[in-house]
């Protein structure tokens, strides 16, 4: 199978894209991946807050997605 993979550490994805930072949390819980159509739309984390709850970042990425897959 040919793929083209991404040969660079850096951002990809759509032209409006920009980098973001949940800022300071505890450890990662749970990775939810948007996908829809064969690729990945939209990720979203569920951290460890300081007080020990769980706290859901904001979705990073665009709508379109048809299924979530919790890492």
């Amino acid at each position: 199978m040919n793929m083209d993979l991404p040969r660079e550490v850096g951002l990809w994805g759509g032209n409006k894209g920009k980098s973001w930072d949940d800022g300071l949390v505890g450890g990662i819980q749970q990775i939810d991946v948007h996908v829809g159509n064969g690729v990945v739309h939209a990720i979203q984390c569920r951290y460890h807050g300081r007080d020990g709850n769980l706290v859901l970042s904001n979705r990073h990425g665009g709508g379109g997605a048809s299924k979530v897959y919790k890492f």
